[in-house]
């Protein structure tokens, strides 16, 4: 006796062998795909890349588009998954991979369910592929350039810098290393190198001075719409923080006033030129 296959799996054959013009003939491609797409979301990881790695090649760039934004990602929040572990199991390494990491990303932006640590995950992986573009410059589309765009500023600017000068929101002095102030960033020794951290950290990115190879403070990517920051010594919101009083700096702790401790990050990467010009 000749077994039936189940049409979803037909549907698949078909759209494999013969493209997406031929499957959408007859069939609501886009209704079916997402149930193959949420019932290889419940598999393991590398069944999923290898199956959306397939469906990359049989779908075309439109098509794949638009499953992404057919997602029912409720649905498939519902199967007992954590925000976390699917944006993980979406993390792009593919072209199908990639649009539908990006529709997850606006699925929860449009749902309010951003917390900081994802919405860091998020830029994280953007500038991973940002940084990727010249060798594979299909990677950076306008849809992600919107996505990066929707990302708050202050995560931008620590991300995209390589080099950041840290400002006393209240005192305006600069610190350049240990316990040290300066008033403007008038050396290179004003220039803090971003560190990412192991994954184990999440949301910690580190800051190294370029003089003082033994000065590093960590900041914390939780608060994301952040526009001052805590700079701690270790990667641990219980941490000493680098606080300054009258023009002087100090380590805080918890009773620590928090106008002592507030920082902005700026921009350095043209610190070089303006000082050298070079």
């Amino acid at each position: 006796m000749v077994g039936h296959l189940p049409p979803i799996e037909v549907l698949m054959g078909i759209v494999l062998l013969f493209g997406s013009a031929k499957a959408t003939f007859n069939w609501d491609l886009y209704g079916t795909l997402t149930g193959l797409v949420l019932r290889h979301l419940n598999g393991s990881i590398s069944d999923f890349d290898w199956w959306t790695l397939r469906m990359s090649h049989a779908l075309e760039p439109e098509q794949q588009q638009r499953l992404a934004w057919n997602m029912p990602w409720t649905q498939a929040l519902r199967q007992g998954r954590s925000l976390l572990e699917l944006q993980e199991q979406l993390r792009p390494s593919n072209p199908l991979k990639l649009q539908l990491w990006m529709g997850f990303y606006w699925h929860l932006r449009r749902s309010s369910r951003l917390d900081g640590r994802l919405t860091f995950d998020f830029a994280r992986t953007l500038r991973r592929l940002q940084l990727q573009q010249q060798p594979q410059p299909e990677l950076w589309s306008p849809q992600l350039q919107n996505m990066w765009q929707s990302l708050p500023r202050s995560m931008r600017l620590i991300l995209h810098s390589r080099w950041l000068c840290l400002q006393h929101e209240r005192e305006m002095l600069y610190a350049v290393g240990g316990l040290r102030l300066e008033l403007g960033a008038n050396s290179n020794c004003s220039m803090w190198q971003v560190q990412e951290l192991s994954e184990q950290r999440g949301h910690w990115l580190g800051l190294l001075n370029v003089c003082d190879k033994n000065s590093r403070w960590f900041i914390s990517m939780q608060e994301h719409d952040a526009t001052t920051h805590l700079l701690h010594s270790v990667p641990s919101h219980t941490a000493r923080k680098l606080c300054v009083l009258e023009g002087l700096g100090y380590l805080g702790d918890a009773v620590s006033p928090l106008s002592d401790c507030h920082w902005k990050l700026n921009d350095c990467r043209h610190l070089p030129q303006i000082l050298f010009g070079s």
